[in-house]
């Protein structure tokens, strides 16, 4: 699956017009949902009230949110919103795209200064978009009680702070997982561990493709890999560098995929084109063994999606990624957080951060989430949900709370500027080592040497 290259892409998308937001006054584009409340807003005072064609005049708070996701996600999150567009007589405009997609659009907005109010954002890219004067500093919010973090840890707000400034909320607190279809491995006898090494789930593989003909396909090599080299202690994406001394310190995520190639576990990527969604992922739409993947790598949260697409019957599950040392490299993240732009077409901040508290704080709005986007960051919400979750979302959180929990460090800071640039060579290289184009340590040779230079580049800009 090879990464679009953003720059380019932005700079289609703005000359197409191709932008997340849209001018005031017009239609949702397609992927655009509207949701209003049938009644007006309350009028600002007694002579509006009792004039009925100020009331008609008047007009409702109208916000635009955005996130990237599946179906599943889409449908919860447009059921929340139109539950508290209801309730507040406000509209909310949803605007919804896988990852790829949402990132081009993202860019472009903040290119023309014409963001959503309220949007979900990945946290290795807070760095370039506070550098850029892109989010709003939630701390006053948090200061005046407007914006309740009380029931959120220190250590997941820290991952969405930058210099001693809150820039978002979490959304959802994961963990990278392999996500597996025990189905076929019961059915096979194979038996799979949590926390295994690198040699032990190559082992696996191997094992997997001679029972049943099912091959190991590798997504988000980038997220995989700052897991792997983590065990190295390293951080993959710094400030202005590639982290480690020298290539053998990130070479490990390439090297098991030359493995898989050499053994020949390891999927035939040119069979399935582009895989955008969990939806499309070869673990749940393979036709055939050679067309079928074993497992995949996603966030914890993706559990759910991956199993609502599930051919029927078949039973998902989850473990740890593989790592030389997984007690060094599992730690808890938030899986997406909510961020308020600093400059939007609304500049209703006081109505957007109103309804963020309302997202983050309120047990009727997870108890429609019902943890999707991760196990809730605020304990007490999830606590109180923990009984409604479904039987994959129970799996999630205990996978997160009782698997994760125990071995989990502390996460990485937010990436340097170049970060994105980065991972598309990554993406690539990662490309070469899976046609047997190029070894595994001559992929970590050029990551390594080329990779230092666009991070230090960037942090010049």
């Amino acid at each position: 699956m090879k990464r679009k290259n953003v720059l380019a892409l932005v700079l289609a998308a703005v000359m197409a017009g191709s932008m997340i937001g849209c001018s005031s006054g017009s239609k949702p584009e397609s992927g655009s949902q509207e949701t209003s409340s049938p009644e007006s807003v309350p009028q600002a005072s007694k002579e509006a009230e009792a004039s009925s064609a100020s009331k008609e005049d008047e007009k409702p708070v109208e916000l635009i949110t955005a996130w990237w996701g599946n179906q599943t996600r889409n449908d919860r999150f447009q059921k929340m919103l139109d539950l508290y567009a209801k309730e507040h007589g406000i509209r909310i405009e949803t605007q919804m795209s896988v990852w790829d997609d949402y990132l081009v659009s993202i860019q472009a907005a903040a290119a023309s200064s014409d963001m959503p109010d309220l949007m979900m954002l990945q946290g290795s890219y807070y760095q370039e978009y506070v550098d850029s004067g892109l989010l709003t500093d939630l701390t006053p919010y948090v200061e005046s009680g407007a914006l309740d973090t009380s029931s959120i840890s220190d250590s997941i707000l820290s991952a969405t702070s930058i210099d001693g400034k809150l820039y978002g909320i979490c959304a959802g607190i994961n963990s990278i997982s392999c996500i597996y279809n025990k189905t076929l491995l019961d059915t096979n006898n194979i038996t799979v561990k949590d926390n295994m090494t690198l040699d032990e789930f190559a082992a696996l593989c191997k094992e997997v493709y001679e029972k049943t003909g099912y091959k190991t396909y590798f997504n988000y090599e980038s997220q995989l890999m700052e897991y792997m080299v983590r065990a190295n202690d390293v951080v993959l994406f710094g400030k202005d560098k590639i982290g480690g001394s020298s290539a053998k310190d990130i070479a490990d995520l390439f090297l098991l995929i030359e493995q898989g190639y050499q053994e020949g576990w390891l999927m035939d990527y040119s069979l399935l084109g582009s895989v955008s969604s969990v939806e499309e992922h070869p673990m749940v739409y393979g036709t055939s063994p050679e067309m079928s993947s074993w497992c995949a790598f996603y966030n914890s949260n993706q559990c759910t999606a991956l199993q609502n697409a599930a051919p029927e019957g078949t039973e998902l599950a989850l473990t740890t990624a593989p790592s030389k040392d997984v007690k060094k490299s599992a730690y808890l993240r938030e899986a997406m957080s909510l961020v308020v732009p600093a400059k939007t077409q609304g500049q209703n901040q006081d109505a957007v951060v109103e309804l963020l508290n309302w997202w983050i704080n309120s047990k009727e709005a997870n108890e429609i989430i019902l943890g999707e986007p991760g196990v809730p960051a605020n304990g007490e919400v999830a606590s109180q949900i923990t009984s409604q979750v479904d039987d994959t979302q129970a799996k999630i959180f205990t996978y997160v709370t009782e698997v994760v929990t125990p071995v989990a460090s502390v996460a990485n800071p937010p990436a340097g500027n170049g970060m994105t640039e980065a991972e598309n060579l990554l993406m690539e290289l990662a490309q070469y080592v899976e046609y047997g184009q190029m070894t595994g340590m001559e992929a970590a040779e050029k990551f390594f040497t080329e990779g230092n230079e666009i991070m230090a580049a960037a942090a010049k800009r």
